[in-house]
């Protein structure tokens, strides 16, 4: 999710990245429709912290219409 975000993560109150974990997982590897995944995680966030709301539905919005980044590259070794 990190690199889906414009700011750094663990600025985040810690309710608000747990919402952006789930709503990921929903969209990554359920069947729930993304519209309302992405609602539900946004409006849990919001319950949490008004104000990063916002944060969140930009980063599980682009991951909808991105999906995951790449995997990172494996040191050589």
């Amino acid at each position: 999710l990190a690199a889906l975000s414009s700011r750094p993560l663990h600025t985040l109150a810690p309710g608000v990245r747990e919402a952006l974990r789930l709503g990921a997982y929903q969209l990554l590897f359920t069947r729930v429709a993304p519209h309302a995944a992405v609602s539900e995680s946004v409006e849990l966030a919001r319950s949490v912290e008004p104000r990063p709301a916002g944060s969140a539905n930009a980063v599980l919005r682009r991951l909808q219409r991105e999906g995951p980044p790449p995997e990172p590259e494996p040191p050589p070794g």
